[in-house]
């Protein structure tokens, strides 16, 4: 005889149609313990009397659905991530690769998914993440079950609004304030350089970019020629507080002992002003824009 396994609430169900068939309870008390209309107890009566404990077991149990993915696709994906042995891309930048390139059109939560149930992560996971995925992987491995992986919820990153640092507000109007920074990674190979960025505090574009061996005076004038070419002149520029931008004699704070740099001469020259900032969360959206960057260049360049 085939075995009829229930879940839990197939199991409450039949417990309580078969008290209601034996008459050891009534139709309405079996309406209020299940939540459910008369109509649907009647219904779940005439299956129990005609198919008896099989019929509260749901028909598609232990049958994969149609529009599953199939088993070689997800194995191709895997591979193909694996593929990727000095720099791996993200899941957002992986699932475009995906898209682009292979012609597979997936969400991002489908393909991590895929990668977290092979143990393979993104190297944007979170700390908080890759710690519970390797306490899940402990506690599978004690009690000899298949690893089982949950999706990270938005929730679990929320930071305590006390100690993170307060949002400001994107500009009106596109060109009212442009950030500028450099990062410095191997962004071909093995060989470090830097990236010189601007960014649109107001859209979120990205107006310029230059590659250089380091940070100078250089790279900027680069990024503001593609500025004034493509975009025209901006009303301010956002910046750290490097030599190229701002300097001040030692030993002095007068405003007339003050030395304007080639940079801030030119955008004296053009209207342009230039505020700097040593506080990274000063000037996030380019910081962000740097990480970013960090993730998906090298993996395409």
């Amino acid at each position: 005889m085939k075995r009829i396994e229930l879940t839990v609430n197939e199991i409450k169900k039949y417990n309580v149609i078969k008290a209601v068939h034996h008459g050891k309870k009534t139709k309405q008390r079996a309406c209020v313990e299940l939540t459910l209309s008369l109509r649907q107890i009647n219904r779940l009566l005439n299956n129990y009397v005609q198919f008896g404990k099989s019929a509260f077991s749901h028909k598609n149990k232990k049958r994969s659905p149609k529009h599953s993915l199939p088993e070689s696709t997800k194995t191709f994906i895997v591979e193909l991530y694996q593929s990727f042995t000095n720099l791996k891309p993200n899941v957002v930048h992986f699932t475009e690769i995906l898209k682009q390139e292979h012609g597979i059109n997936l969400t991002d939560t489908t393909v991590r998914t895929i990668l977290y149930n092979h143990g393979m992560i993104s190297p944007k996971t979170h700390r908080k993440t890759v710690k519970r995925l390797k306490q899940q992987k402990k506690v599978a491995q004690q009690v000899r079950h298949e690893l089982s992986i949950n999706l990270p919820r938005s929730c679990e990153f929320l930071a305590d609004s006390d100690t993170i640092h307060p949002s400001r507000p994107r500009k009106k109007y596109c060109g009212e304030l442009i950030q500028m920074d450099a990062s410095q990674f191997r962004w071909f190979g093995q060989t470090v350089s830097h990236l010189h960025v601007a960014i649109d505090d107001a859209s979120g574009n990205i107006v310029g970019a230059y590659f250089a061996p380091q940070e100078t005076l250089k790279g900027y004038y680069q990024v503001l020629h593609q500025i004034l070419t493509n975009y025209g002149i901006p009303a301010a520029f956002l910046t750290d507080r490097r030599t190229v931008f701002d300097y001040q004699r030692k030993g002095t704070q007068q405003l007339q002992d003050d030395t304007m740099t080639q940079f801030g001469f030119a955008c004296f020259q053009l209207g342009i002003s230039l505020k700097t900032t040593s506080i990274p969360q000063g000037k996030g959206r380019v910081e962000r824009l740097n990480n970013t960057l960090q993730s998906r260049l090298p993996v395409d360049l």
